[in-house]
Order: C-alpha cells, then sequence, then structure tokens
C-alpha cells in the first residue's frame, strides 16, 4: 500500500523549511509522496496572498528535481477557500488503494481546536507534525497523543521572515528560499 502525505498551505512564499519538512516527513515515515497542495484562499487568512499563479510558479522551482514531491492544484482550482478536511477525502478518493497521511507544522497543531472537523480528520487519518524551533508543541491538547512527529526540528524559517526580509535584506533571501525562489520573487518584485 502506498503512503502519500497530503501538505497543504498558502505557500506564500514556499521556503527552504516546507521543502525540509517534506524532506524529513518522508524519509522517517518512509512516505512514497508528498503532494503540495496550495491554498486559493486559506480559510483561516484574512490577509490577500500573492496571487495563486505567482505562488505556484515559486512552487514549481522549489519541487524541481524532487522526486518524491508533487504538485496539486485541486484547492486552487475550486476558486475559493477549502478545508483541511474536504483536501484530504478528495486525495483519499483520488488514491483508494493508499494510505493518505496529513503533514503539517507545529503551529498548525496547537491551532487544532479551530481547524473545522478536525476529530474527522484524526479518526480518519494519520497525521505528521513536524517540530519547529520557535512553535512549542501544546502537550495539554487531547490531539497530543492521535498524531506522529518528526523526529528532527525543522530550520526556523516562516513566509513571513521572507516577506520582512524582501523589504529589508533581499541579498538575503535565497538563504531561505533557495536562489531559483528567490530570483523569482525579486524579478516579480513580490512582497515590496
Amino acid at each position: 500500500m502506498k503512503k502519500i502525505a497530503i501538505f497543504g498551505g498558502s505557500f506564500d512564499p514556499v521556503h527552504l523549511a516546507h521543502i525540509r519538512l517534506a524532506e524529513t516527513a518522508a524519509e522517517e515515515f518512509a512516505l512514497d509522496e508528498v503532494v503540495f497542495v496550495p491554498a486559493y484562499i486559506a480559510p483561516h487568512k484574512t490577509y490577500p496572498p500573492v496571487s495563486a499563479a505567482h505562488r505556484l510558479q515559486m512552487l514549481r522551482f522549489a519541487l524541481k528535481d524532487k522526486n518524491k514531491f508533487s504538485l496539486s492544484l485541486f484547492e486552487i482550482e475550486q476558486l475559493k477557500p477549502i478545508y483541511t478536511y474536504q483536501t484530504l477525502n478528495y486525495f483519499q478518493g483520488l488514491y483508494k488503494n493508499s494510505k493518505v497521511y496529513l503533514l503539517a507544522g507545529a503551529d498548525s497543531f496547537n491551532d487544532f481546536p479551530n481547524w473545522k472537523n478536525i476529530d474527522d480528520i484524526l479518526n480518519n487519518y494519520s497525521v505528521i507534525i513536524a517540530r519547529r524551533p520557535n512553535a512549542q508543541v501544546n502537550k495539554s491538547l487531547s490531539y497530543y497523543g492521535k498524531v506522529f512527529f518528526t523526529s528532527n526540528q525543522m530550520p526556523d524559517i516562516s513566509s513571513t521572515t521572507i516577506r520582512n526580509t524582501v523589504k529589508i535584506s533581499p541579498e538575503n533571501l535565497s538563504i531561505l528560499t533557495g536562489k531559483a525562489v528567490a530570483d523569482y520573487i525579486l524579478e516579480n518584485k513580490l512582497y515590496q
């Protein structure tokens, strides 16, 4: 049975911690594939993201030559906010003979009480949480014993940090995103 992890998010922009998170989970949990699923607009976000076209192009650059990684337009093609449980149900229907996992960061785990149908997600899917240096996992949440954690912490990079770096020290951007994504951000004057 194939093991496929769904990694959703705004990816506004995608960065090296996203890639490292997917690589670590794929290695530690013997995943056959990690599917990156960028949101059209995430249900919990209030700010307008960079256009879907820009975010998709940055993801294409970041995922190039990554054999176990793929990109899905499922949420973007809906042209509206889609909840994680809907995305997981879609992929479980698509991959009927596979085990579908949810891949998320520790900051997302701490927000699980606010997720729509989180109990259904935890009852029907395996959830892998990546540890982040500045995101302490709330061990008092009832969900704590129902998820798997990566053994290694991810690099301390966030999309917010990158958006700020573009404004104050764009010459350091590639350290956070990789050269192709950094070049694309600067050439298209994103986040300025």
